[in-house]
């Protein structure tokens, strides 16, 4: 039912409901979920507490989405943050009460970008596609979570891959596909490639990929990537877009208690 609020949600505002619509659908076991509602029993607002270290280092995370400020001081007070954890929501005219909690600190917003349909680029490099399994014969080995980046259950999807000599020096992946939408993610470049347009090649190739699903392609980057987003912007995404994300309290390392 949830999915299905946030999915139609999505349809029409993807940047307030894209994020707790992909947690709710791939981490609800690690996710606690409250929900504001109007008279109507409609949707108004989601908050959710994610603690992602059952599957790797990191601190806790509160992600809020409101249609308005009143909703989201409803959630808020169902699921207030904690100290040391970081929260993400829209950064919209809903959220901006957030800015006003104390004690804050502002890290640089992430950007979301999106396609919807069309053509992408042409890639000027050769790419290929290979299995999970497969991934550690072309030096794809650790940290690469392949299931996260992919969103279980990941059999059968490919990475896409520029490999030279044998081994994978561009690498970009089609994850966390909803009703809605998949993700370009794990997207990495080797060093000694860079600005030859490999990164570009398998961005574009996981996109095509995408679309020919009949889904809408998104990509994430932080404000302060401008190399991603202009890698991005060369595939043919737009910007929908900026989420807050701010640290509240004292941050935590991952072996702090």
């Amino acid at each position: 039912m949830l999915v299905d609020e946030l999915t139609a949600w999505a349809h029409d505002d993807l940047l307030a409901a894209y994020r707790v619509l992909c947690l709710v659908h791939y981490w609800r076991e690690h996710v606690a979920v409250q929900c504001a509602r109007d008279q109507s029993s409609a949707l108004q607002a989601v908050a959710m507490r994610w603690d992602p270290a059952a599957r790797y280092p990191g601190p806790a995370m509160c992600h809020y989405a409101a249609r308005s400020k009143g909703a989201l001081r409803q959630v808020l007070s169902l699921v207030p943050p904690e100290d040391g954890c970081v929260i993400v929501a829209p950064n919209t005219d809903a959220h901006e009460s957030l800015l006003a909690l104390q004690p804050i600190t502002r890290q640089p917003d992430e950007f979301l970008y999106a396609l919807v349909g069309g053509e992408v680029p042409e890639a000027l490099q050769s790419v290929d596609r290979i299995s999970v399994v497969d991934a550690p014969s072309v030096g794809l080995r650790e940290p690469w979570d392949w299931p996260s980046i992919l969103g279980e259950p990941s059999t059968g999807r490919p990475i896409h891959c520029v490999i030279k000599d044998g081994q994978a020096v561009a690498v970009a992946a089609a994850g966390c596909p909803t009703a809605l939408t998949e993700e370009v993610r794990g997207v990495w470049v080797a060093e000694a490639w860079r600005r030859q347009g490999l990164g570009r090649a398998v961005v574009a190739s996981a996109t095509a990929d995408i679309l020919a699903r009949g889904r809408a392609a998104t990509y994430e980057t932080s404000a302060d990537n401008l190399a991603s987003q202009r890698l991005a912007e060369s595939v043919g995404y737009s910007r929908v877009g900026s989420w807050l994300r701010l640290q509240y309290g004292q941050s935590r390392g991952a072996g702090d208690a």
